[in-house]
């Protein structure tokens, strides 16, 4: 029987707009969540808007997404922007998922990537984690695995719709699923970012990205066994 996790909840944002997205990440961190996480791309970054950074670089704890590509010398480097096409002042976590294709299964999550000049590139669930709970990011770290499974079973995540927070429909259950949990933000029915999973189907990548933070803040891994013992 499946449980709804009590650390992370997803917020769905599908057709809201750009002000309407900036209002619902507003009222989630007047709840005072651990960590806030954007999954959401425009197809046309907000290149000069005032009220966009302000609102970006002043909520607290904020993650934002990124996309890392490999380039020529085997190293992976962050490309675009997701809102504005300008560095803000906050922390940052790519959204890339370990397909090649979309009828790929996604099993596992890489935590983070090295550049070639040594920094580190996190995932968005590793970056989350490391605010939310700083003591499972030294446990993942100690660990030192190139990819992670991620753990989908047994654990439902809460989904909070946008408009139950716009019109704040329900103020109990909004402090009940956003106070001091990780939120992460983005469309859960977007057809172009849906993958298939070995547990739970077809799902969008803000709910894949839950459940790997979800295995890192319970630290439900999974370590393959030795290839003598597989052999044996």
């Amino acid at each position: 029987i499946s449980q709804a996790s009590p650390y992370v909840t997803v917020v769905a944002v599908d057709d809201c707009s750009r002000q309407e997205l900036l209002d619902v990440l507003e009222i989630v961190s007047e709840h005072q969540p651990k960590v806030i996480a954007l999954d959401v791309f425009f197809k046309t970054p907000s290149t000069d808007s005032a009220q966009v950074l302000n609102t970006l670089s002043t909520t607290p704890n904020l993650v934002l997404p990124r996309i890392i590509r490999r380039q020529a010398d085997g190293q992976y480097q962050y490309t675009n922007f997701s809102f504005v096409e300008k560095y803000v002042d906050t922390h940052y976590g790519y959204v890339n998922l370990n397909a090649s294709a979309l009828n790929d299964v996604i099993r596992d999550f890489t935590p983070w990537q090295i550049t070639a000049n040594g920094d580190t590139l996190f995932h968005i669930a590793t970056a989350m984690a490391k605010i939310a709970d700083p003591d499972q990011y030294n446990k993942l770290q100690e660990r030192n695995k190139d990819v992670e499974t991620i753990k989908f079973s047994s654990i439902d995540i809460p989904i909070v719709s946008s408009d139950e927070i716009l019109y704040r429909s329900n103020d109990e259950c909004l402090s009940r699923y956003l106070t001091n949990r990780a939120v992460l933000i983005g469309d859960i029915h977007n057809l172009n970012d849906m993958y298939i999973t070995p547990l739970k189907g077809l799902l969008p990548g803000v709910l894949i990205h839950a459940y790997s933070l979800q295995t890192i803040l319970t630290a439900s891994y999974t370590d393959s066994t030795p290839n003598w013992l597989n052999w044996l």
